[in-house]
């Protein structure tokens, strides 16, 4: 029996040591690919477009179909409808969108009837009272609205196809603008960005403008060098993003190639830029694809989403650090739902229908994905770190016709990787 311990005893160490093997693996999965858990899932009676997640409330827009255009606050606290207000008879629009909330107001945007143009409007975040609604002529302009403004310090900044125009939040009244000649009429152009005491925008001729945020006084600009004939062109802007004293942009190139009566995002070549912002000399350019989507400038990184395929570049010279095609199949519209968190990025990915997935930002690789009830199309992915959780919104693939309502998820938000 003596002899036979020695190799029980050898046993149990091999033993020990693959379980201990095991364990480690285990845990290196479990830390290399963060859980997605869900929390809940709720229908929501509308699309959801502005957050107070300090209050733990949605604003959500309802275009017209069975009934009329409306905004619609929600509390998450207590999962009902607060308030709702409709906008239809007292604008004549085709949709009304929350756009923004803050100082007890809900600034909203209606698209009109037949010309497409927008305008402004706010209500009381208590009540839903309207507080007023753009007079000025120029305000029927041409924007996407909710992508088009930003709101800071009580001032709405607009960027239209007629130029910029700063509004004062709490009474609609026009503070200044900047119209003429500088605007190509029918460009939706992407929102301006607020930096210290400047406002940074790419104009709807692609030109890109710093200018004194309290007065709209232009400090520089610098036009696009691309051979496009922009009289003809269908994108004449793009985004911007304003880090750690430089401004980077997507801007439009040519020729734009039409496709099925229109010009697909994929199809139009642009560049990405680098400009100081002190002067707005060019730093760096290189070739991208022209993207509709917001770019965001992180931790020595430029993201930018185009054709559903997600690219990273270094901040320092534009080197590309690495590629994500989001989208396996041809068919189907383009990606763009994605939000940068951390070492995270939170992003739509698309396989058999649409899932959310969680990507590594230093490599792009995907560390984990999860397809979430009643949610085939993701509409928005907000993070909120007060309570460590994610809201996910979007649509179901199969709904009744005339349907407006939206699926909400609410998923718990991962540990932070240790490095």
């Amino acid at each position: 029996m003596m002899r036979r311990y020695p190799s029980i005893l050898i046993g149990i160490a091999v033993a020990a040591f693959c379980l201990s093997v095991q364990a480690g693996l285990h845990g290196r999965v479990r830390s290399s690919r963060p859980a997605l858990s869900v929390i809940s899932t709720l229908t929501l009676p509308g699309e959801p477009s502005a957050f107070d997640l300090e209050r733990e409330e949605l604003y959500l827009g309802r275009a017209p179909d069975d009934e009329t255009a409306a905004i619609i606050k929600y509390d998450l606290k207590s999962e009902t409808q607060v308030w709702r207000t409709d906008t239809q008879l007292m604008f004549g629009g085709d949709d009304t969108i929350p756009i923004w909330v803050g100082e007890g107001i809900v600034l909203c945007v209606t698209v009109l009837a037949v010309t497409e143009m927008t305008q402004l409007f706010a209500l009381r975040s208590s009540d839903g009272t309207i507080l007023w609604r753009e007079k000025d002529p120029d305000a029927l302009s041409l924007s996407l609205g909710w992508s088009s403004s930003v709101v800071s310090d009580g001032r709405v900044y607009q960027n239209t196809d007629r130029g910029l125009r700063c509004v004062d939040a709490k009474t609609g009244a026009v503070l200044w603008k900047r119209l003429a000649g500088i605007g190509a009429v029918g460009v939706w152009p992407h929102a301006p960005v607020i930096a210290g005491d400047r406002l940074y925008a790419q104009l709807s001729n692609s030109h890109i403008v710093a200018v004194e945020a309290a007065t709209g006084k232009l400090i520089w600009e610098r036009p696009n060098f691309s051979d496009v004939a922009f009289d003809h062109a269908a994108h004449e802007s793009g985004p911007i993003a304003v880090r750690g004293g430089y401004v980077y942009g997507v801007v439009p190139g040519g020729p734009q190639i039409m496709h099925d009566g229109g010009i697909r995002p994929g199809l139009v070549p642009g560049a990405l830029y680098c400009w100081r912002a002190e002067d707005g000399a060019v730093v760096w350019k290189r070739p991208a694809s022209w993207t509709d989507d917001p770019i965001v400038v992180q931790d020595g990184r430029v993201y930018v989403m185009a054709n559903s395929r997600l690219v990273a570049y270094a901040t320092g010279d534009g080197g590309q650090l690495w590629e994500l095609n989001l989208r396996k199949r041809k068919k189907g519209g383009e990606l763009g739902t994605w939000t940068v968190w951390g070492d995270y990025i939170f992003v739509e990915l698309y396989r058999r229908r649409s899932a959310l997935a969680v990507i590594d930002v230093q490599r792009g690789k995907v560390l984990t994905r999860r397809w979430l009830p009643r949610i085939d199309l993701i509409n928005k992915v907000v993070v909120d770190d007060r309570r460590d959780r994610v809201l996910v919104t979007g649509l179901p693939k199969y709904r009744p016709a005339k349907s407006w309502n939206y699926t909400l998820s609410i998923l718990e938000l991962p540990a932070k990787p240790t490095h």
